[in-house]
């Protein structure tokens, strides 16, 4: 929830950020007709995919470029793409450790509930 609560949150942000950065439908890569914040789908979309590392990179410089003579700074967007890099690696690397250690946890739990040799000989006395 906390994952799908923080995409919400920064696409809303990149559409009123970046939601007027012009897009060039020739290039790929960056800032395109598939990865932008004009509509929200679009974003929550883009988000995903920069969740998972691809080229979030290129689409902050894109806005870099793009999105000064609309007025966003650079420190702005320099620290809406490096924040959003961040906290979602630290969310998905919290959320893989949990996986291994439940998975971890259960495969204890299933050698305790095991017969073992000791308990056959205790209950054939």
């Amino acid at each position: 929830i906390i994952l799908i609560l923080l995409i919400f949150i920064y696409s809303v942000m990149g559409m009123s950020l970046f939601g007027r950065v012009l897009v060039d439908p020739n290039t790929s890569g960056g800032l395109d007709r598939h990865a932008n914040f004009q509509t929200f789908s679009k974003a929550v979309q883009m988000h995903v995919r920069m969740m998972f590392g691809e080229a979030w990179n290129a689409i902050m410089w894109d806005c870099i470029d793009r999105g000064y003579n609309d007025g966003v700074a650079e420190g702005v967007t320099f620290a809406f793409f490096l924040s959003y890099q961040f906290i979602m690696g630290y969310v998905c690397l919290n959320l893989g450790v949990a996986v291994i250690l439940d998975f971890f946890d259960a495969a204890n739990r299933e050698d305790e509930r095991v017969l073992k040799p000791a308990h056959v000989e205790l209950f054939a006395r």
